[in-house]
C-alpha cells in the first residue's frame, strides 16, 4: 500500500528534476501529499491484519465470562482491550512448559497462545480442544503471528 505511493512520489521527484529544475520542490511535495492521502484513506484496512479482534470475538462468543483466560506469548494491548474488562485480570506467560502446565490443570479455562508454543503430543489425551486459529501481524514487535485459541473442560456450547 505504501510502496505505490512512495513510487509515485519518487516519479514526481524524478520528473521535476528532469523537466523543470526550478520546480523541483513542488512536484515532490505533491508526491508526498499523495503518499499521505493514500495511507490515510487506507488506514482502516490495517485492522484486517490484527489478529487480536478476531481472537477476542471467538473467546467472547465461545468461552463463558467467568472462565479464566490464559495468554501465552502474545502481549498485544489491543487483545486486552477487545476482550473487555470482564476478562481482566488474565494469566499471562510464555513457553511450552507453562502451556503444558495449563493443559494439565483441572477446571474450565481458555488459552490464547502462539502456534509455535503448542505441543500436540502433550495435548493428546487431555480435555483440550482447538477453538480457533488465525494469522495476522503483531504490531507491538513487528512479527507475523499465528494465534490459536484452546479450550479446556469448557461447558457445551449453546446454540
Amino acid at each position: 500500500l505504501a510502496a505505490p505511493a512512495v513510487a509515485a512520489g519518487l516519479c514526481f521527484a524524478l520528473l521535476a528534476a528532469l523537466l523543470r529544475p526550478g520546480a523541483s520542490a513542488v512536484l515532490p511535495a505533491i508526491g508526498i501529499a499523495a503518499l499521505v492521502i493514500a495511507l490515510a484513506a487506507n488506514a482502516w484496512r490495517l485492522e484486517e491484519y490484527k489478529p487480536a479482534r478476531r481472537v477476542a470475538e471467538a473467546v467472547n462468543a465461545r468461552v463463558p465470562a467467568d472462565v479464566p483466560v490464559f495468554v501465552g506469548g502474545f502481549d498485544e494491548p489491543s487483545l486486552m482491550f477487545y476482550l473487555g474488562p470482564a476478562r481482566v485480570p488474565m494469566r499471562s506467560a510464555a513457553g511450552r512448559r507453562t502451556l503444558r502446565g495449563w493443559m494439565a490443570e483441572p477446571g474450565p479455562a481458555a488459552a490464547i497462545v502462539l502456534e509455535s508454543e503448542i505441543d500436540r503430543e502433550a495435548m493428546a489425551g487431555l480435555p483440550v480442544v482447538e477453538l480457533m486459529r488465525t494469522s495476522g501481524y503483531n504490531y507491538s514487535n513487528g512479527d507475523a503471528v499465528t494465534l490459536v485459541v484452546l479450550g479446556r473442560n469448557l461447558p457445551a456450547q449453546r446454540n
